[in-house]
């Protein structure tokens, strides 16, 4: 079974544009081999709209969110969004894969470290060195 995704309109955002996003977000969720299975609306009414997504992508267990543009997200692809689901923008075409914590870092607290509790430097540095393998394929040895 082809995993889901679901689309994200800002309806002040598309305009006049909303229908062609709709298309389009469909289109790209099909050609990256998503299951398209609904299309959430939010307007500039909306309270804490990123809040709803995500717990629309927890409730129906969403692999992916397609979005027109960043625009559509504030201007910015929200970090908790990328820990939840794969974010795919339509325009311009690029995809970000969900991220999942760093096994290697050690556990941190809002007490220590930065006031949004990522731990100190060492364990930032460690992380970002870990993304880099992010994506590579590694093969079995050969017996």
């Amino acid at each position: 079974m082809r995993p889901t995704a679901i689309g994200y309109i800002r309806a002040d955002v598309s305009g006049s544009r909303k229908v062609w996003d709709q298309i389009q977000i469909r289109t790209l969720a099909e050609r990256l081999g998503y299951r398209p299975i609904k299309t959430i609306e939010f307007s500039e009414h909306t309270a804490d709209p990123i809040a709803q997504l995500l717990s629309t992508i927890a409730r129906d267990e969403v692999e992916a969110v397609v979005v027109p543009s960043v625009e559509h997200l504030g201007g910015e692809i929200p970090e908790s969004l990328i820990s939840a689901a794969d974010v795919v923008i339509v325009s311009p075409e690029e995809a970000h894969s969900r991220r999942l914590p760093n096994l290697f870092d050690p556990p941190s607290s809002t007490s220590e470290g930065d006031p949004h509790g990522r731990g100190s430097a060492g364990a930032r540095d460690r992380a970002v060195a870990g993304r880099g393998l992010a994506g590579r394929r590694f093969d079995p040895p050969l017996t």
